[in-house]
């Protein structure tokens, strides 16, 4: 009976991860068009704007511009707060934003040269789950930023 028990255990834990696997795509709906232009082409923005759509790409801002971060949730799941990880760029703190209800977003300026990693995470599985197990599985999104 015993080895009954873990089997089904098992397969549970495995529907389990499966599901949670199937919420985490992020689709054409992640926020609106993105304005960031990728360093590729050698010429930095004064002020982009930064979607879910630009996770993991690299962009370039002016000294003295703005980079606005609009994350769309997807579902319940909304994102945390954005942060960055030096003081290239900092937390706009007069933004000119109106946050729609079911969005996180932030304003920054670019206060000096400098590379900025920009991010924020959100849950991949649904918020109300039946159970004593729990999905941990977080998306993360990242956005370098060039401040020149």
């Amino acid at each position: 009976m015993r080895a009954g028990g873990t089997a089904v255990t098992a397969v549970a834990v495995a529907v389990l991860a499966a599901g949670c696997a199937a919420h985490g795509t992020i689709d054409s709906a992640a926020g609106p068009p993105s304005s960031a232009t990728p360093t590729s082409s050698g010429t930095c923005q004064q002020s982009p704007t930064v979607t879910a759509t630009d996770n993991g790409r690299t962009l370039c801002v002016t000294a003295g511009g703005t980079v606005l971060v609009s994350l769309k949730a997807v579902g319940d799941s909304m994102w945390n707060g954005v942060e960055v990880d030096n003081d290239a760029l900092v937390r706009d703190p007069h933004p000119k934003i109106r946050v729609p209800q079911g969005e996180t977003d932030a304003s920054f300026v670019a206060k000096h040269a400098g590379t900025v990693k920009l991010s924020a995470a959100r849950p991949l599985c649904p918020s109300s789950s039946n159970g004593p197990m729990r999905c941990a599985a977080l998306e993360e999104f990242t956005v370098t930023v060039e401040v020149r």
